[in-house]
């Protein structure tokens, strides 16, 4: 094991060892073929503007690390432009730019480097195991790291831990400058698709994923991972899908998302997602014509202030907290994916949007949420919306049970709908939410991260349940706990 020192250029950088031998700094490319398991790289201050290939492996108790210095800043200048992040589409292949990327590689550790202008990725990992990218920052991409795998290797074992990552330095998506459909850029509409990415985003990779205390902000979307049809196999009552699979995403901040913070495609299985903070995103939870079978959304603070684009004649502005299948006029169609084992419980929502609209699923449990609607006196914004659900297609698999919230006509209005729903209406606010000045360029907005139930709703409390998975243990709940969110240690839960 070596700790080796790289350079934007290879120079001497000390010459006081205690055998007064000259310290060489070489390029990074260099040091990375030289490196063996074990070894850590160290980067000195400067801007680096080689990319790289890591093509090279450490192993399970040895990794290979490439680490930021502790005095100063290792920064990965990319050079590139906006308008160059359009290459290489929502998949990004080998070809496409990207300042480090790892092929073949395993156990490989990358931490403490910033990331400037790398479109349309930073860091791209294809057929690669156990890479571990740790208190890093970028700005400026299309995605911060995409991943693929090929059909004789998998992508799996990929961890991001303390990520910052602000896609949208200017703000445009939000404040309306450019516009939803701009980024989804229809033909003979203008061109901004290099928005049209995620901090993490993947393609039909095997899975075992960690996002966990990141911040993500400013961004089209937060977590975008897709795959293929023939990867979901099973009946709509017992699917099974062989990628996208055992993703944890806890103890992160998603704050001005202008699209979806997470964002399965097509298929997931083995997800649990708690312990979030969600600011002002446009939808939080999108699973719209998703397969899915064992999805965790448990113990998350949702807050939603203000409508995104700005001006308000813009479309896709209205938001909500789940995303689910629209009508069938407006999807030729289509029937709801298979689902089972759907859950999201003991969630806290303040919002002026609402929880779902115009929605179907095959299937989803919903248990103890506490949601808060605002008032007509809204602090940012006049007339919120003024309902929990909106025009939605109440199925026989989909069942809210025991959510307190300030609608007036909630629950029965729902149930006269069809739905599955129990609850109580409560007359007074459901959270004091603390005033705070709002900073886009803060965590979450400048919110603190908490809402306080009030007196009233503090007086609920829950049953106990369980959730039985095919993988994984079964989830028990005590009886006795709060409404809403709280960090899994509470609920009883060691681990997910």
């Amino acid at each position: 094991m070596a700790r080796i020192f790289a350079a934007p250029t290879t120079r001497v950088i000390n010459q006081q060892n205690k055998n007064d031998e000259k310290i060489w700094a070489l390029d990074l490319q260099t040091v990375i073929n030289k490196a063996q398991p074990g070894d850590v790289i160290e980067l000195v201050p400067g801007d680096y503007v080689a990319p790289v290939v890591i093509a090279v492996s450490g192993k399970k108790d040895k990794p290979i690390t490439i680490r930021g210095p502790k005095d100063g800043v290792a920064r990965m200048e990319g050079g590139r432009t906006r308008e160059q992040g359009r290459s290489g589409g929502m998949k990004p292949t080998d070809g496409d730019f990207a300042f480090i990327k790892i092929f073949h590689a395993e156990h490989i550790r990358i931490e403490g480097l910033e990331f400037d202008n790398c479109w349309p990725s930073s860091i791209f990992v294809r057929s690669a195991q156990n890479i571990e990218i740790r208190n890093c920052s970028g700005r400026g991409s299309r995605y911060f790291c995409y991943a693929r795998q090929t059909a004789r290797r998998d992508t799996k074992g990929i961890t991001l831990d303390g990520v910052k990552w602000v896609q949208d330095r200017h703000f445009e998506m939000w404040t309306g400058k450019v516009t939803w459909k701009e980024v989804k850029a229809k033909p003979n509409q203008i061109d901004n698709s290099f928005f049209n990415g995620a901090m993490f985003g993947s393609f039909d990779i095997k899975g075992d994923v960690i996002i966990r205390n990141c911040e993500i902000s400013h961004a089209f979307n937060a977590i975008r991972m897709d795959i293929r049809e023939k990867h979901i196999k099973g009946t709509a009552e017992n699917p099974r899908i062989s990628r996208n699979r055992h993703v944890r995403i806890h103890n992160n901040k998603f704050s001005f998302i202008r699209d979806n913070a997470v964002e399965p495609e097509k298929g997931a299985e083995d997800w649990a997602i708690y312990n979030n903070h969600f600011f002002n995103c446009h939808a939080a939870m999108s699973l719209d014509g998703v397969a899915i079978r064992d999805y965790l959304i448990i113990g998350n603070w949702f807050l939603n202030t203000q409508r995104p684009g700005g001006r308000p004649k813009q479309k896709n502005t209205g938001g909500k907290i789940f995303k689910f299948l629209a009508p069938p006029e407006l999807t030729d169609n289509m029937e709801p994916a298979p689902r089972k084992g759907l859950w999201s419980v003991f969630n806290s929502v303040q919002a002026r949007t609402n929880y779902a609209v115009e929605g179907r699923s095959a299937q989803w449990s919903d248990r103890y949420t506490l949601m808060g609607l605002y008032p007509k006196e809204h602090p940012v914004e006049p007339a919120p919306l003024q309902q929990v659900f909106e025009l939605m297609t109440w199925t026989d698999g989909m069942e809210v049970a025991d959510m307190v919230t300030n609608e007036p006509c909630f629950p029965r209005k729902y149930v006269s709908e069809g739905a599955k729903i129990s609850g109580q209406g409560v007359s007074e606010a459901v959270f004091d939410v603390v005033p705070f000045d709002l900073d886009p360029n803060a965590p979450l907005g400048g919110w603190n991260g908490e809402l306080k139930r009030t007196k009233k709703v503090n007086e609920f409390s829950s049953e106990a349940f369980k959730i039985k998975r095919r993988m994984g243990k079964t989830l028990t709940f005590r009886t006795g706990l709060s409404f809403g969110a709280s960090d899994i240690a509470h609920l009883g839960l060691k681990e997910i």
